[in-house]
């Protein structure tokens, strides 16, 4: 099982992207362990990017905790994104938890006016 910390669903962000760790709990022998960003809501059937790989070449179940300090640079543009946390064995690959899904929207928008002011001077 796994979970993913410092982010939730639903969270909108803005700026500066959380620190984001991985608990990994009871990881299978010589598995692979990905975060995996996925554009938009939809996990299964989409194609994700890595975020961050641990591969685990062990004759032994273990666990573990990441920091993420790889999302930040993966977040090109505003939209909705979801993370997940996947895990491949020679079983299959499946979800070690629920996926999270967020905001990016850090393009600002500004109404402003001009205005011209005199003191008549000609200044």
């Amino acid at each position: 099982s796994g979970e993913i910390k410092g982010i939730s669903s639903g969270d909108s962000l803005r700026f500066q992207v959380p620190q984001v760790e991985l608990i990994l709990n009871d990881l299978y022998p010589r598995s692979d362990t990905y975060l995996l960003l996925y554009e938009g809501t939809q996990v299964a059937g989409a194609e994700g990017r890595i975020v961050k790989a641990f591969p685990m070449d062990r004759d032994a179940s273990e666990s573990h905790v990441l920091r993420v300090s790889e999302l930040e640079s993966k977040l090109e543009e505003d939209g909705t994104y979801t993370l997940a946390l996947i895990s491949e064995t020679v079983f299959g690959r499946e979800l070690l938890c629920s996926p999270v899904t967020f905001n990016i929207r850090r393009t600002l928008q500004v109404n402003a006016m001009q205005v011209g002011f005199s003191d008549g001077t000609g200044r």
